[in-house]
């Protein structure tokens, strides 16, 4: 039998890994949450023209 053995993944440190979860996760909310921003931008516009 052979000798169980660890799998050697690509060893980046752990500031790069939290780095890149955390650009991940950045991107991921901006892309779902543009059309939101998108809404509420031209809410206040109408908003803002009302007034005038």
């Amino acid at each position: 039998m052979q000798k169980d053995e660890d799998i050697l993944l690509d060893k980046k440190p752990t500031e790069e890994i939290k780095r890149d979860i955390i650009q991940c996760i950045e991107k991921y909310i901006d892309v779902k949450l543009q059309p939101v921003f998108n809404y509420f931008k031209k809410k206040r516009d109408f908003y803002d023209m009302s007034f005038l």
